[in-house]
């Protein structure tokens, strides 16, 4: 600002959209707003106790609003009006763990493909094949068999690999894209 000589950063345009998806993963804040000073340690994370990446894969078990009746396991994505849209109640709210990832289409759209990403690998583990040996690979990469055998019930077995595999891989592009992007 007031600079002639403004030069261009190393983050894509792109990223700065991750990074906001990025930022209502950590945090929900509900009770910020702007004029008075609000002390940061008296702010409560409406979502304390789940900084692990991703947390909209709570699970069929917390969320069942947001999967498939039918199919228990597949989040539920687009709608009659827009397949390539999030899925949505009648009042057109999205129907996904955090609002805020619905402020604007970009963001809007990182949701949905986080989502058809879990689909696309549920139909793949669930149905076997290479793809599945691969999400079962990464899944497990770094857990002993015999911690995953007692942790995770057979029935949810599928679920958990897939959650691992996409959180991983979440995890992956915060550390090695969007951190080095802005934090140079």
């Amino acid at each position: 600002m007031g600079s002639a000589n403004n030069m261009d950063g190393p983050a894509d345009a792109g990223l700065t959209f991750f990074g906001q998806f990025v930022d209502h993963d950590i945090t929900n804040d509900a009770t910020s707003s702007f004029g008075p000073k609000i002390n940061p340690r008296s702010i409560r994370d409406a979502h304390a106790g789940a900084r692990h990446g991703l947390r909209l894969w709570r699970g069929p078990d917390a969320t069942l609003h947001l999967y498939h009746p039918d199919r228990k396991v597949v989040r539920l994505f687009d709608r009659e009006a827009n397949p390539n849209d999030l899925a949505r109640n009648a009042k057109g709210t999205a129907l996904i763990g955090n609002p805020h990832n619905d402020e604007n289409i970009i963001v809007s759209q990182i949701q949905g493909a986080s989502i058809q990403l879990h689909n696309i690998l549920m139909s793949s583990k669930v149905g076997g094949g290479a793809m599945a040996k691969d999400v079962h690979d990464c899944a497990t990469m770094g857990i002993r068999s015999a911690v995953l055998q007692e942790a995770i019930p057979p029935s949810n077995r599928n679920f958990e690999m897939v959650r691992r595999f996409v959180r991983l891989h979440y995890q992956w592009l915060v550390l090695n894209e969007l951190l080095p992007a802005f934090a140079t």
